[in-house]
């Protein structure tokens, strides 16, 4: 079943994760790239950020399942 998954901004990244031996699958989205504080060059598009004690990021994802 095809599914659509929707984040705000500022999650405009996705991990996937597939243990290998395993039928499980992890998809979350995500604010940053993978060691998004070492990227070296499109730094803007590495994304993270970092908040100061008591600071919150707020957004909302959905998941849309789609019959065929």
């Amino acid at each position: 079943m095809p599914i659509t998954m929707r984040a705000d901004a500022p999650f405009d990244h996705m991990v996937v994760f597939a243990p290998a031996n395993d039928p499980q699958l992890c998809v979350e989205p995500v604010t940053n790239t993978t060691d998004c504080f070492s990227a070296v060059g499109l730094r803007e598009q590495a994304g993270g950020c970092v908040l100061q004690p008591g600071e919150q990021i707020e957004a909302a994802s959905s998941w849309t399942p789609h019959r065929q």
